[in-house]
């Protein structure tokens, strides 16, 4: 769960007390298309001078308005490194970072959500046997970064440098989801397995991708 402290929320609220206000809002509009004194701002939104210098204030206290004065006069404009960089703030007080999306944590949690546990399996070795548990695709995501987790598990259960003829892969991923075809197809396009005339092959991992030949058919 992510924690916000009392700070940032009250950051967050104010930001969206600015944009709630339609004034307020209007007034942010005439300021992206060019400068405005108080005075100017008040004729074109109908209200008084005291009103619009009360928006300009707090506006100008979240960064989102600039002032540059000539003169005795003061003109108004939409700062918008200020605008988008406070918004930006806000989105990673509560999104999680991308670093942190990548992180074995994340993928985890993607891995409990998409499998449930079906049974187990004996796998033979030349020393010994292993029992191992089934695991159920429950579904295939459609989200590509986490198709990509699910299907960095999924080629686990090919041997590197062995060749399967497509009848086999089907008999492997059918295993886990009867979608074989789409998961086969997912696996050949996000390179963590090759494909020529019908023989697959699962290709070697090289940083965060799966290097190795071409999928031509």
């Amino acid at each position: 769960m992510v924690q916000i402290d009392d700070q940032e929320m009250e950051k967050i609220v104010q930001l969206l007390k600015a944009l709630a206000d339609k004034r307020r809002f209007r007034l942010l509009a005439l300021l992206s298309e060019r400068e405005y004194t108080v005075k100017g701002l008040a004729a074109e939104l109908g209200v008084t001078e005291p009103t619009v210098s009360w928006h300009i204030m707090m506006l100008r206290s979240l960064n989102m308005v600039a002032m540059r004065q000539e003169g005795t006069s003061h003109y108004y404009r939409l700062q918008q490194t200020g605008v988008h960089e406070l918004l930006k703030d806000l989105k990673t007080r509560v999104t999680p970072s991308e670093a942190d999306e990548n992180s074995s944590e994340y993928e985890r949690r993607v891995l409990d959500h998409f499998f449930q546990k079906e049974g187990e399996r004996e796998m033979p070795f030349p020393d010994q046997t292993v029992r191992v548990h089934m695991h159920r695709l429950k579904e295939i995501p459609a989200q590509r970064k986490k198709q990509v987790v699910i299907l960095r598990r999924l080629v686990k259960e090919f041997e590197p440098g062995r060749r399967y003829p497509e009848k086999e892969v089907n008999e492997i991923l059918k295993r886990f989801h009867p979608d074989c075809a789409t998961l086969r197809r997912l696996m050949v396009d996000n390179g963590l397995m090759a494909r020529e005339r019908s023989i697959y092959w699962r290709l070697q991992v090289t940083g965060d991708r799966e290097q190795g030949g071409a999928s031509t058919d």
